[in-house]
């Protein structure tokens, strides 16, 4: 199963647009201010289940929210009334699972299926930031703004408390709706959606935190193996694995064992110098040590140059190289994340801008070997998506896969945006 298509309305730019997604890598290409990043940021936030900002409301829709609250709080509307003509942020994910074998258990993507038609082999996701259906919460929110001594005065500040408790007034979400008949819907847990969808972002503006610092994406792959189960580890570094742990609980328990006894001695020597009376109190020290914690904050990438054994630190070497480094780390790291939810579900990576920081020659590279790259290290294929403004990616990828290509047009009080897709 893949998914094959995302709509998302009333998200900044995008007030109704439509992604045809690629089986493999989607890339998106388009001028500054042409919501690519938008496009991103809607997805990972309602894959994350965090709610819209107001500012994440399009400017053109917010004269008819003002509007349409100032008359349900006039009561010249109902709720019901107020819920239907107020437009929600929304975007809608659908799955196509035609080339599933009908048998198979399709895992996460089950309790999205909600038809009864055997021949349908689409399934429609909705998610909506809409207006809550709770009237009593949204009088007592914006009494005060409305009305002064019972009399239905709107304070000029009436817009400002809408924005200030959008997040209050609106809640996300989750439907799975019927393909054929799109009224048809059936609510359900934001749980279920993070399980059929793992994903994982690698922005354009990145620490690159490979020499040292606590951003390290080397000691949080570190960390993992430390902490994951032996049958969870790829066959590959599970041996390697297992040798390292026994090391460090043997070099654990062998460190401890002398520094309690030196330690111990010390102290007790000290007695002569005043410390309670020897006969009287025997003391003894017991440290807490955790080589493991060591290996896991402290490891740093370096460069062994030619036979001599000779080491440079990876700060020694260029930008383009550490930031292929980095990604590949955070790609193993997403690739062990996804193992765990099993096979049946559909992990989705985005890269926003890769070419940053990399060398032309280093961007064709990228883009040729990434797809090889994710099948190495993953049996579930990754859907992947690429925002970019560079011509070597663009022209690399293109020969391989879908291109769609965001085109914006910003008029005074006309915001939109055409998302295309090209062959």
């Amino acid at each position: 199963m893949k998914l094959s298509k995302i709509k998302i309305k009333n998200y900044r730019l995008l007030i109704d647009a439509e992604l045809e997604v690629d089986p493999q890598t989607t890339l998106i290409v388009g001028r500054n201010n042409t919501a690519k990043t938008s496009c991103f940021e809607c997805i990972c936030n309602v894959l994350n289940g965090n709610p819209f900002s107001f500012n994440d409301y399009p400017l053109q829709k917010r004269e008819n929210l003002y509007t349409k609250i100032a008359l349900f709080m006039e009561k010249k509307l109902t709720l019901e009334q107020l819920y239907e003509q107020l437009e929600p942020i929304s975007i809608e994910l659908l799955v196509d699972y035609t080339l599933d074998d009908p048998d198979e258990n399709l895992g996460a993507l089950s309790p999205f299926i909600i038809d009864v038609d055997l021949d349908v082999t689409t399934a429609s996701i909705l998610v909506e930031f809409r207006l809550k259906n709770d009237e009593k919460t949204l009088r007592k929110l914006l009494e005060k703004s409305y009305y002064k001594d019972s009399t239905f005065t709107p304070d000029a500040d009436a817009h400002n408390v809408i924005a200030e408790n959008f997040q209050k007034l609106f809640e996300l979400t989750v439907y799975a709706v019927n393909p054929k008949n799109p009224e048809e819907k059936q609510v359900k847990k934001h749980k279920e959606l993070e399980e059929l969808f793992p994903f994982h972002i690698i922005p354009a503006e990145r620490l690159l935190g490979e020499d040292g610092t606590q951003n390290s994406s080397l000691s949080a792959l570190i960390s993992d193996f430390f902490s994951a189960n032996e049958d969870e580890l790829n066959p590959s570094v599970a041996e390697k694995v297992k040798e390292l742990r026994l090391i460090v609980e043997t070099a654990n328990r062998s460190l401890q064992q002398q520094s309690d006894e030196i330690l111990s001695a010390i102290v007790n020597n000290s007695v002569g110098f005043g410390y309670p009376n020897s006969e009287e109190l025997q003391l003894g020290v017991t440290t807490q040590l955790s080589i493991d914690n060591q290996i896991k904050n402290q490891t740093q990438l370096s460069y062994t140059i030619g036979t001599s054994g000779e080491k440079l630190p990876n700060k020694y070497n260029g930008l383009g190289y550490k930031n292929l480094i980095k990604m590949e780390f955070l790609l193993a790291a997403f690739a062990k994340r996804v193992e765990k939810c099993g096979t049946a579900c559909i992990p989705l990576l985005f890269i926003e801008e890769p070419e940053s920081h990399m060398h032309p020659q280093m961007q064709h590279a990228f883009a040729e070997y990434l797809e090889a790259f994710l099948g190495k290290i993953s049996l579930i294929k990754i859907q992947t998506f690429l925002t970019s403004h560079s011509a070597h990616i663009a022209n690399t990828i293109n020969s391989l896969t879908r291109t769609i290509r965001l085109n914006s047009k910003v008029r005074p009080k006309h915001l939109f945006v055409h998302m295309v897709f090209l062959d």
